[in-house]
């Protein structure tokens, strides 16, 4: 591992400084910030709890609780890839905006009828993929639309702002979640409820930024 010089911790310095100056930036990176945060933290909340959730179902029918969580977890990880590749795919046909608000609204409705209303084990398996196709997938708007939005002079150290400060945020999410389960005593309720945090998501994308669709880079 390189060892960073100090000449270089001051450039990461001033250029945080210089985005963070700038009115127009900032704004641009707080709402992105709030973008990623629901990105991450729904995440997080879900795919902690499907397979969890998906073995107290198959324990309730009396089956292997263990194969079940296993087959849950492969199914939305399988929908998670997919994901992650037409998102790609539709930003460039559709616009980077309009489909960022699909994933969100996506994740969102598909996450509630998850976790509180499949209850078929065999469902289960379908909407676990399909879940994972929006809530794990929309990673993917990070790499698209976060380098249009931001002038060459400052771009990696913008995209570190949003990138990182969502997840150390983030982290926390795992923790909350089982606080809310061992206050309502369900998984179910407990992913539902911190699945709202993609509401945030559909608020602020609308006004994050402008459409990138077909434009260069900003110089």
């Amino acid at each position: 591992m390189g060892i960073v010089s100090q000449e270089d911790r001051e450039l990461a310095q001033f250029t945080i400084t210089r985005v963070l100056s700038d009115r127009q930036l900032r704004r641009r990176v707080g709402l992105l910030l709030l973008m990623s945060l629901s990105s991450a933290l729904g995440w997080w909340s879900v795919q902690t709890w499907v397979p969890q959730y998906a073995a107290q179902l198959a324990a309730n029918a009396g089956k292997q609780s263990q194969r079940w969580a296993s087959l849950a977890g492969l199914t939305y990880s399988a929908g998670s890839i997919a994901g992650y590749l037409a998102l790609g795919w539709l930003v460039d046909v559709f616009g980077r905006k309009l489909i960022i608000w699909l994933y969100y609204l996506g994740a969102l409705g598909l996450t509630l009828y998850f976790f509180l209303l499949v209850k078929d084990r065999h469902v289960l398996l379908v909407m676990a993929a399909a879940t994972g196709f929006f809530t794990s997938g929309q990673f993917a708007w990070m790499t698209v639309y976060l380098p249009e939005l931001f002038p060459t002079r400052v771009r990696g150290s913008a995209m570190c702002l949003v990138f990182d400060g969502s997840r150390s945020i983030a982290a926390f999410g795992p923790l909350l979640a089982g606080w809310l389960i061992s206050s309502f005593g369900s998984i179910g309720t407990a992913a539902a409820m911190m699945s709202l945090i993609f509401v945030v998501g559909l608020i602020v994308t609308p006004f994050a930024g402008p459409e990138t669709k077909g434009k260069p880079l900003p110089a």
